[in-house]
């Protein structure tokens, strides 16, 4: 196991470092302003400043970091290697390999455990994940830690069984890798140049890692905004691209955030914070729209959205009716998930006149739990495994419901039932998700005038 260095002794590793990474003397490596875009008062300055003069990252060219651009699986796993053997040998003694410079850093990290199985390709970028995974694996197992686990945690590392959950809560217990802002850790995102300047600079200098606690507001405002078809053209339920910009262009200025109803619940649950100002974007019916228009512009102003799937109408439209789109699509489409699929019904939008969508007209108590059941079934058959949100989310067809709806859905485990009653939700942890409210987000809506319906 190897020994925690106490604070005071981390100058002479960064000095050891300095001495292997550098081909000039130490005195004459000064940051000095160096890299002209790398402005004084970003976040990331003291790191690059500090991660520059010790040697352990150069710019791009002699007056450029790029500190916007990406880290490669390669340089990644050579910071690491190097910090390891020092840590474990007082020096390093790693050089560049002769015919793949990066090969002798790759064996090492094979033989010493930083890596369990070697990556098909170490030229792509790392992502935050698998950056995480490698440097965790360096840290001593008694590291000490400045961010005592709690009950909650980022709001997108909520998987135990993710490959890499516990290294992500190790580094956060360390102030190595503390996540942003709005308490996301962003695994799947390639780390940042800028990144990986605070994140060696913290591997190496005790004094430079960040306390953050993870903290939720006891109550959040949160608006649901209704949404159906995206076209080119406006139209009765179809808001066009230009609209659309509109409405998440002032929602950003607004200071309103995009979550997703797994966040939501999650939230009431008391596992995740939120921010105060929420924002869920649902549109119903699961129209091709959703990835065609709106898709790229979620990507732009970093959203999300929840669809309401029909799962009679999933994948038709060939017949000259609007397109909807199948799971299929949404995979293609939508790689970063985006797009939460959420259930709108398998076919309780045409009963007859024995159920007025998810209400019960004419049926014994038992036939309606059984049509319900049955319609649920064909459902989340329909959407499959990849999309488990539907199981936990229904919106009530036309907006319909009733006690005996309630009643049924929160005996099948359904966690929030969505309307189409006006209004916004003051959510607080441990609060009911059921009969959530929603505002109509419709064609001739301004972004302005969208803001003065939530309030």
């Amino acid at each position: 196991m190897d020994h925690i260095i106490p604070k005071g002794k981390y100058r002479y590793i960064l000095l050891v470092l300095m001495i292997f990474l550098l081909t000039v003397p130490v005195s004459a490596r000064t940051y000095g302003d160096r890299f002209a875009d790398v402005p004084a008062d970003a976040w990331y300055h003291g790191y690059v400043s500090a991660a520059y003069e010790m040697g352990i990252i150069d710019g791009t060219d002699e007056t450029h970091y790029q500190p916007d651009g990406y880290v490669t699986l390669a340089e990644c796993i050579k910071l690491a290697s190097c910090i390891h053997q020092l840590r474990t040998e007082g020096e390093v003694s790693l050089t560049n390999g002769t015919e793949i410079w990066y090969e002798t850093y790759v064996q090492y990290a094979l033989d010493n455990g930083i890596l369990e199985v070697p990556f098909d390709d170490y030229t792509t970028p790392a992502d935050r994940a698998q950056t995480v995974v490698i440097f965790a694996a360096v840290l001593p197992e008694d590291e000490p830690v400045i961010n005592p686990p709690g009950t909650l945690g980022f709001r997108d590392v909520t998987d135990e069984t993710a490959w890499y959950y516990g290294d992500v809560y190790r580094m956060y217990g360390c102030g190595i890798m503390v996540g942003d802002d709005t308490y996301r850790f962003c695994p799947d995102e390639p780390i940042l140049r800028s990144e990986m300047a605070a994140v060696t600079v913290r591997m190496l200098d005790g004094d430079t890692r960040v306390t953050r606690p993870i903290t939720a507001p006891a109550q959040v405002e949160c608006a649901v905004l209704m949404y159906h078809n995206f076209a080119e053209q406006p139209a009765d339920y179809t808001v066009t691209p230009m609209t659309f910009r509109s409405h998440l262009r002032a929602l950003k200025e607004a200071g309103y955030e995009s979550i997703s109803f797994r966040e939501l619940i999650l939230y009431t649950e008391g596992k995740i914070p939120l921010p105060e100002k929420c924002v869920l974007l649902t549109s119903d019916d699961g129209y091709s729209g959703v990835l065609d228009i709106a898709l790229p512009l979620l990507r732009e102003f970093d959203m999300q959205m929840s669809v309401a799937v029909i799962g009679n109408l999933i994948g038709t439209g060939a017949d000259g009716s609007l397109p909807h789109f199948t799971m299929d699509d949404i995979k293609k489409a939508d790689g970063e998930g985006r797009i939460e699929v959420i259930s709108h019904s398998w076919g309780l939008h045409t009963n007859g006149s024995y159920l007025d969508g998810a209400v019960n007209l004419a049926m014994t108590e038992a036939d309606y739990t059984a049509y319900l059941a049955a319609d649920r079934d064909k459902l989340l058959a329909a959407v499959g495994a990849d999309f488990p949100m539907a199981e936990k989310v229904f919106v009530y067809p036309f907006g319909k419901y009733s006690a005996a709806s309630e009643a049924w859905l929160a005996s099948v485990g359904c966690k929030v039932s969505v309307t189409v009653d006006r209004g916004i939700s003051h959510i607080s942890v441990g609060d009911s998700l059921y009969l959530l409210k929603r505002i109509p987000a419709e064609w001739y809506t301004t972004g302005e005038a969208l803001l003065r319906n939530m309030k």
